[in-house]
This record gives C-alpha cells, structure tokens and sequence, in this order.
C-alpha cells in the first residue's frame, strides 16, 4: 500500500519581510517520481531545501517519513538527512579538483562506514557500469568530465548513498535531450527500486515524464 513520504500543511517562509512560500499544502506518495514546476522566485528550490532539511519554515508543519519535524530531535533530523535524504544540485554539488573516487566515496561514509577500500571500488565500478560510464578510472578529476559525465557523477553518488528519498534541483537544466532522456530512465529504475525522486524543474520534457506534477503556484 502507498504512504506518503512527505506531507506540508500550511507552510509558509518568509526571507526577511517577503513571503516565499504562503500557506502550501502537498503531500508526495512514495515510489514516484514527482515534479515541481514553475516561475522563476516561486519557491521551488526552498521547498526542495525545507524537505531536504536544510532550510528552516516560519509556520505549518512538514512531515517526513511519517514523522513531524516540529516534534523531533536535531539529532534525529541529522539522522534522516544523513541516511535517508540525497540531493542532486544544478550545480552537481561535485568537488571538481578531486577525483571519482572522493566523490563517490562522500557519499558512502555513512551508508557504508566499515566496507574495506576494496569492495568499495568494486561496489563504485559496478554503479558507474550501470550508468554508461565504464570508460572512466576512478582516479578521473572531474573537472575533466563532461557535463553529462559530472550529472551521472551526481546521480551515482545518490545510488550509493541508498537514501529513499531524492531531491533533484533542475537535475537536466545543462543537458542535451539524449542525456535527459538517459537521465529521467535511470530516475524510473530508481524509482522501480522504491526510492521517491522529487524534481524542481523548467523542463517540459521532465514534467511530461513523471508520475505527478505540480505547478507550485497552484499548491498555495
């Protein structure tokens, strides 16, 4: 049976005197891609970060995972963020003068903290092989990537973190169509996995491939 893995009820958030986000409601099924659409300023990428738990909400109550933010430890938020959350940035959220092999390994600090160098350069070659990249060494900076590399980069990363739920912030914004298309198809293997991928998103081609979507200005 589907639950939903994110709720908002009433949310608001304000920067300074300007409201962002006006009494928002939404709530997010889990195993589905869903993505969130709109101007430019309306607030797509703040609620990506509140439900990434990065940014703080002035009212309303958001709940993740089935449990209210409001009534939960910073430990526990830490917790959920750590082990259960991953975002995919614009920008790919990569470190450009370290190799692969860092960057991947970032995000296995925690969802693998005792597997031996070894198994995890095996486990990485084995999630680089599924997303096209098998012509790539480890030992590859990636500064010297493509853009398309660097976003397969960014979603291996998340593959291997293993979080359930996926915060993506224009995700396809520098690709080519074929690496869109790449892209949204590794999304719904991810998805087939029983992860929940979240996308804030210009794209139509995005829009018109998830599951659900949102205009954000129709949620408040």
């Amino acid at each position: 049976m589907s639950v939903d893995i994110v709720e908002i009820e009433n949310l608001e958030k304000k920067y300074r005197k300007n409201s962002v986000i006006r009494k928002m409601n939404l709530t997010i099924p889990d195993h589905k891609i869903v993505a969130i659409y709109g101007d430019s300023g309306s607030g797509k990428t703040t609620l990506l970060n509140i439900i990434g738990l990065i940014e703080k909400f002035d009212n309303g109550e958001v709940t993740l995972f089935q449990k209210k933010i409001s009534n939960i430890s910073k430990k526990e938020k830490l917790q959920i963020y750590r082990q259960d959350i991953s975002f995919i940035f614009q920008n790919f959220g990569l470190v450009d003068s370290k190799t692969i092999y860092y960057n991947l390994g970032i995000a296995m600090r925690f969802s693998y903290p005792r597997m031996s160098k070894n198994d995890k350069e095996k486990l990485m070659l084995d999630v680089l092989h599924k997303l096209k990249l098998d012509n790539l060494s480890l030992k590859t900076k990636i500064y010297k990537l493509s853009g398309g590399e660097q976003q397969r980069i960014a979603i291996a990363r998340v593959i291997l973190k293993g979080s359930r739920l996926i915060l993506a912030d224009e995700a396809t914004g520098s690709l080519d169509q074929a690496n869109k298309e790449d892209v949204m198809n590794i999304f719904k293997e991810l998805k087939n996995d029983g992860k929940t991928i979240v996308i804030v998103t210009h794209d139509p081609y995005v829009i018109e491939n998830s599951d659900i979507s949102y205009d954000i200005k129709n949620l408040q």
